[in-house]
């Protein structure tokens, strides 16, 4: 198979505005006043070239290959680099389909797979590599103003495809007729020469060019375990998935500080926080403490000295785990017996930590409430407990100044997905009352979650999003009629 594409982009608008008419009845700019006047317009075009071809070769259904290749050519990227070549060859080998192998009856199917590819990316905006002037800036000249132009930004017209590198390897087997079955896949992808801005001297007074540096890795597994099994009139399957990634980068102009770090070696945007360790519960305490911000009163956060220079401050960060869960999960378990039919689906994620804060989490943040848990658990004089702080408001500094781990929550979570729990009419009955088949049943979405994650939806909030609105459960009762 061959093919050739093409597109263009082409978006253009004008705009113009004047206010204060002297009568709603003008629908012209004209009678408008030229005080506060403004008109503007742009025009942005890219394009993109493609050619691309596949052949695939099939031989006695035993020995699978097949090649992949795409040129393609961008506007986005200078003249001299914007044309790309990405292949891909993956290949296959069904054991099972050998002679050798036609004398274990109670294999089904076993096949050994593997596939490289290279892909491009070039969604970097629109022509970083040209250099940027804009008319917006006056000068006095002869006494008068002038309109002049000033360069905006750096660029690097050696700007080239961001290229991707997927190496996967994968055996597939089922036995005894479908009464165990795997699928296990590892995988390695290295993404090279990402395009982004680096990081430069704000003394330079120019926006950062956009260049090819960047690399990083995604690798992992992902596996399978199938089963299946029928006792006389009753039959049921199960099916379970498991997923693990391990993302680090790999090249970085530069790294970066903040609540997250980005750092080589390291996991993007791993989080980068100072280490809570309990509560002050007296003034003795605190002055035995190493020095920490904000002047700390019983009923305060205790931040870990790292650095044993006897000052909590941002020498004290350290790289914390659970920015990127450990492994997903997921799952379902189909029964059938007779005429009745039950079918669940479940998943969840192990090892992610939320960093919430603000809207949800502090207390009388815009005079939203404090938590249930918090009202009765935090610290008192009498209650000196060591999970939540003294009652405070929101941006108190001994609490909310310091970016640490006491903001980090547990989001790992299952949660039962859906629960469809259905019967169908016998043929012989429907047959009597002119129908074709007849199944009533009912169906839960989103029926039960176990999670320590408190007061929120896991799997719909994120890092900073504590009050996002949660998945609806929902329960639906239905009859199906074929005529």
């Amino acid at each position: 198979m061959g093919g050739y594409s093409q597109e263009k982009n082409s978006f253009r608008y004008l705009d113009g505005k004047k206010i204060s008419f002297p009568s709603d009845a003008f629908t012209e700019l004209k009678p408008g006043s030229s005080e506060g006047q403004s008109v503007t317009g742009n025009l942005e075009e890219w394009a993109m070239r493609s050619w691309f071809g596949r052949i695939n070769y099939d031989y006695h259904g035993k020995y699978l290959l097949e090649a992949n290749l795409r040129y393609d050519g961008t506007s986005r990227i200078y003249k001299d680099n914007r044309l790309g070549a990405f292949p891909s060859f993956s290949g296959g080998w069904r054991i099972s389909q050998e002679n050798f192998m036609k004398d274990y009856n109670w294999l089904d199917n076993l096949k050994l797979r593997a596939s490289w590819g290279k892909l491009g990316n070039q969604n970097i905006g629109l022509y970083p590599y040209q250099d940027v002037y804009d008319t917006s800036y006056n000068y006095s000249y002869d006494n008068s103003v002038e309109q002049g132009v000033a360069l905006t930004r750096l660029t690097d017209k050696n700007l080239k495809w961001e290229t991707t590198k997927v190496i996967d390897i994968g055996v597939d087997a089922s036995f005894k007729r479908g009464l165990f079955s795997v699928a296990f896949d590892w995988y390695n992808k290295t993404t090279d020469d990402i395009l982004y801005q680096i990081e430069i001297p704000a003394s330079i007074g120019l926006a950062p060019p956009t260049t090819n540096y960047a690399k990083m890795r995604n690798k992992g597994f992902e596996i399978e375990l199938g089963h299946l099994y029928k006792i006389k009139e009753f039959t049921y399957s199960v099916n379970f998935n498991l997923s693990r990634n391990r993302n680090e980068v790999l090249r970085i102009s530069s790294p970066t500080y903040g609540t997250t770090t980005i750092q080589e070696g390291l996991p993007w945007k791993s989080y980068y926080l100072v280490e809570w360790t309990g509560i002050f519960q007296s003034e003795e305490e605190i002055n035995n403490a190493p020095r920490h911000p904000y002047g700390p009163q019983p009923g305060d956060l205790k931040f870990k000295d790292q650095n044993n220079d006897n000052v909590i401050d941002e020498k004290d960060c350290v790289v914390v785990d659970g920015a990127h869960p450990k492994f997903y999960y997921g799952g379902s378990v189909n029964l059938q017996w007779k005429n009745f039919d039950l079918n669940a689906f479940f998943q969840g994620v192990q090892g992610q930590k939320f960093f919430v804060n603000e809207y949800g989490a502090d207390p009388f943040i815009q005079g939203i409430a404090p938590t249930k848990d918090f009202w009765k658990n935090s610290w008192t004089p009498e209650n000196q407990s060591n999970t939540y702080p003294a009652m405070y408001a929101h941006g108190y500094g001994p609490v909310t100044g310091t970016p640490s781990t006491y903001h980090l929550q547990n989001a790992s979570y299952c949660r039962l997905k859906n629960l469809t729990i259905g019967y169908t009419v016998p043929r012989a009955l429907c047959s009597k009352i002119g129908m074709k088949n007849i199944r009533v049943y009912f169906s839960g979405d989103n029926l039960a979650t176990i999670t320590k994650y408190p007061y929120a939806d896991p799997e719909r909030t994120g890092s900073g999003m504590f009050v996002s609105y949660p998945q609806l459960r929902s329960f639906t009762f239905g009859l199906n009629v074929q005529y």
